[in-house]
């Protein structure tokens, strides 16, 4: 059986954690970021850090992680210094509102195929 997990670290961080059977598989973590929350995907686990996470500089705030631990993308923004504030995965489609906008991204690439303002 598969368990997904976020897990304090000693230095404020976090790490999601895979295991299965009881066996860890793989464990994502980047210093100085924390994973506010995470998604099983059809393609893996969507995971969705803090905005004030320092990944978010040079990556962004929300990456596909293969059912193996790879990274399969970073999600696009409409601008190098946006974060995603809330994610919604519905029909195998990512959802991700930025505060003004509702992105529709491409599951398979992490590529925005829509727009849509809201504010």
């Amino acid at each position: 059986m598969n368990t997904c997990k976020i897990v304090e670290l000693e230095d404020g961080s976090n790490a999601f954690v895979v295991q299965v059977d009881g066996v860890e598989q793989f464990r994502i973590h980047f210093p100085s970021s924390v994973i506010r929350n995470f998604f099983v995907v059809p393609l893996g686990y969507l995971l969705l850090f803090q905005c004030r996470s320092a990944i978010l500089k040079e990556k962004g705030n929300l990456v596909l992680v293969s059912p193996a631990g790879e990274i399969l993308w970073w999600a696009e923004r409409l601008k190098s210094d946006d974060c995603y504030v809330e994610v919604k995965v519905q029909n195998d489609e990512v959802v991700a509102y930025d505060g003004t906008n509702e992105c529709f991204l491409d599951i398979t690439t992490g590529k925005i195929k829509q727009i849509n303002f809201v504010k």
